[in-house]
């Protein structure tokens, strides 16, 4: 065996770890041992990283020692490992290739998904009921909260339409169409759905938009500038509820208080270089505990706030050289899955968590420059 297959069989060892992790924290057992685990899986992902650092080019490595330094400041700051973990995983993964990755990803996760599903239908899970104001009830269906069994679908749907891209038959709409109902009936997760209706919508017109909208400047200017303007966009709705205009107060409804909850966060704690610890209340401990409930969704506020406007410009940046990166191969599929992980960012702050969003590790593809595949290409 050679020393690259190691390095890839040590990178999968930590990473699924991280998935059975992530998708196993409601069996109690597991519970118990968290920390153990994820201490193996973290220890596993800095060795392969270090194993990684002599293919690195001398640029490569001193942005790679750079992103890491800041990425590590920023949780001595925050107390939260999320963004360092998202870059010891991009920098574990030199020699991976993204098709393969995606597919081994989905593949893992489905066995993972159907085991927790069983589980909690035979009462093995400590499984999250909550309730909307209207009486709708909500289950996490053995994961640790609904939205995340609602986000385990939206992804898995992402994945197949990455992997099949133009290759996509009616019936794979129709199962699309069959998990978002799924996905309404027990979890009601509506970000989830939006992404979904959103994915459905794009790749029913892909040939359109490719054709005619995406190679619009102004178009290509929006997208490859997305987070960026999504951002401005969450400031201005914040600015608006702020001083109690009425189309403000109508967008912290819609959006189930984000705006309000955006202020909030940005009053008591504001915004510096690397981020603050949070005090942070899910809403299942403010019903246990019947205090009020301090949540902060917006993926763009999350980063500014949480991890510092130094981690917000690097993810920034990684970004827009992304996009910059697939229009320049034509990549539609990855430029609409992309455009629609941002989307779901307004609503909720976990498409940056790696165990959550698999399709960040085209990151790395970025920071590393590689070359990209034919098969890959679209036209």
């Amino acid at each position: 065996m050679n020393k690259e297959k190691i390095k890839n069989i040590l990178f999968y060892m930590a990473y699924f770890l991280m998935i059975f992790l992530s998708m196993f924290s409601r069996v109690p057992i597991i519970e118990e041992n968290y920390k153990i685990i994820e201490s193996i899986s973290l220890g596993l992902l800095v060795f392969t990283s270090i194993l990684q650092i002599h293919k690195l080019k001398s640029n490569e490595l001193m942005i790679m020692i750079l992103i890491m330094l800041l990425a590590l400041i920023s949780y001595i700051f925050s107390d939260d490992s999320i963004v360092l973990k998202l870059f010891l995983v991009i920098y574990s993964s030199k020699t991976l290739d993204f098709n393969d990755f995606i597919k081994k990803d989905l593949y893992v996760k489905l066995i993972f998904f159907i085991i927790v599903i069983i589980l909690h239908f035979n009462g093995l899970t400590t499984d999250y009921i909550m309730y909307r104001s209207d009486g709708t009830m909500r289950s996490s269906m053995g994961f640790s909260h609904p939205n995340i069994f609602g986000l385990y679908i939206f992804m898995f749907c992402m994945e197949l339409v990455y992997l099949k891209r133009n290759k996509l038959k009616l019936y794979d709409y129709v199962m699309i169409i069959c998990l978002l109902l799924v996905i309404y009936n027990y979890s009601d997760s509506r970000a989830s759905i939006i992404s979904l209706v959103l994915l459905i919508t794009l790749l029913l017109t892909k040939n359109f938009l490719i054709k005619y909208v995406f190679s619009r400047k102004v178009i290509k200017f929006f997208v490859q500038n997305s987070f960026l303007i999504f951002t401005i966009i969450t400031y201005i709705a914040t600015i608006l509820y702020s001083n109690n205009y009425e189309i403000g107060k109508i967008m912290n409804t819609i959006t189930s208080n984000r705006i309000s909850s955006i202020c909030y966060f940005l009053d008591n704690y504001g915004i510096n270089l690397f981020g603050k610890k949070l005090y942070l209340v899910s809403t299942e401990k403010s019903v246990l505990l019947s205090i009020k409930a301090y949540i902060l969704d917006n993926c763009y506020f999350n980063l500014l706030i949480k991890y510092g406007a130094i981690i917000f410009l690097i993810i920034f940046l990684i970004t827009r050289k992304m996009f910059e990166r697939l229009y320049n191969y034509k990549k539609f599929s990855l430029i609409i899955i992309f455009l629609i992980l941002l989307v779901y960012g307004l609503m909720e702050n976990s498409i940056f968590k790696i165990t959550y969003t698999p399709f960040l590790l085209y990151f790395g593809n970025v920071l590393y420059s590689k070359k990209e595949s034919d098969e890959n290409e679209e036209s």
